[in-house]
């Protein structure tokens, strides 16, 4: 009977203590840290490339002028006739003029390029 009274008074093997406490509220602040650096990572490498194409392509379609020899997103090429607000009018011949969105307008060609294009042919 003793046995069976002693079994149950018995104090368990692993008393928690205060440094078990204290290691699981670390262990809580690391994984904030963490999280903080996971998002400022994907904020450098995503957010910030695609706001930088953003003001690019927004200067592109504010610097378009008559004369511009351009590229369109479904690869066009042809020169600005006109300009309107949101539209350009693009003549890709001598009698096809076609109006597109300032926005598909992907590359605007140089001189130096449509230069260095006529010396290579």
């Amino acid at each position: 009977m003793n046995y069976a009274l002693a079994q149950q008074t018995q104090v368990p093997a692993n008393p928690p203590t205060q440094t078990s406490q204290t290691q699981g509220q670390a262990g809580g602040f690391s994984s904030l840290v963490f999280i903080v650096v996971i998002i400022i990572m994907m904020w450098v490498l995503i957010y910030r490339p695609q706001r930088k194409a953003q003001k690019e392509q927004k200067a592109r379609e504010e610097s378009l002028k008559k004369g511009d020899r351009v590229i369109t997103t479904a690869g066009i090429h042809g020169t600005i006739l006109h300009v309107d607000t949101r539209t350009v009018t693009v003549q890709i011949s001598d009698s096809s003029n076609v109006k597109f969105e300032k926005s598909s307008i992907i590359h605007v060609i140089s001189e130096k390029e449509s230069e260095g294009k006529k010396e290579n042919k």
